[in-house]
């Protein structure tokens, strides 16, 4: 049975936030498989995932993809650096190479570079800033490195579907998962404190989640663990 599906086969149109991760999960897969095109080989490009309450409270839909994330420093301690750690040891390379945009470089912090270094031990960090739009990525010498892509390309359809959520909607329109993609566009921009992300390293081979559930604006909370915000000693979901 799809995962889509509740216990008594009914499709879900709406759901609860502790079921954020495991559909994000297979949808990252799913885009994947489609719709990613890397120019560099052993690349991954770090895409974000924002849900929102559309109709019922406490219950998300699937608003929109993004490339070119903003990791500040309140998103920064959302990361899961065991995570990072882990994939970069699978992989087994010499070098970690970071592809930030030159128009977007402060998207991250110098922080977050720091950290990736040191969770990543005797792994060597760098970067190669790229060029903005129109500019494509280059392609580089990948033996022995792994790629983060932290900039749109023009040569990725994924990045097509991050760029315009029009587009996204639509390519969403045909697959098992179009019930909890939200067609309200404009709808977190109207109410952002209860837009919520996740944000994912995906790759040919794989989709990695690298935080778990958080809001994405909101200062009052932070979603750890997938479920549970606090705030003055309360609970909330």
């Amino acid at each position: 049975m799809s995962s889509i599906r509740d216990k008594l086969g009914l499709v879900k149109t709406e759901i609860p936030i502790d079921e954020i991760p495991s559909h994000t999960q297979e949808i990252s897969d799913w885009l994947r498989l489609r719709y990613l095109n890397e120019t560099n080989q052993n690349s991954y490009v770090l895409t974000a995932f924002d849900w929102i309450e559309e109709s019922v409270p406490q219950k998300y839909k699937l608003q929109q993809i993004n490339t070119n994330v903003d990791i500040s420093s309140k998103v920064e301690k959302e990361i899961i650096w065991d995570n990072i750690s882990e994939f970069v040891e699978r992989k087994n390379v010499k070098e970690v190479v970071g592809l930030p945009n030159e128009e977007y470089s402060k998207n991250l912090t110098s922080n977050f570079h720091t950290t990736f270094q040191d969770v990543i031990g005797d792994v060597q960090y760098s970067q190669i800033v790229v060029n903005p739009w129109p500019e494509k990525i280059p392609d580089l010498d990948s033996k022995d490195k792994l790629f983060i892509r932290y900039s749109y390309d023009v040569n990725s359809p994924l990045d097509m579907l991050a760029a315009d959520t029009y587009v996204f909607v639509k390519a969403m329109s045909n697959c098992e998962y179009s019930p909890l993609v939200s067609l309200l566009i404009m709808s977190g921009a109207k109410n952002p404190s209860q837009r919520i992300r996740m944000l994912y390293l995906i790759g040919d081979d794989e989709s990695l989640p690298i935080t778990n559930v958080f809001r994405r604006i909101s200062q009052e909370y932070s979603i750890k663990n997938k479920l549970i915000g606090v705030k003055n000693g309360k609970e909330k979901v």
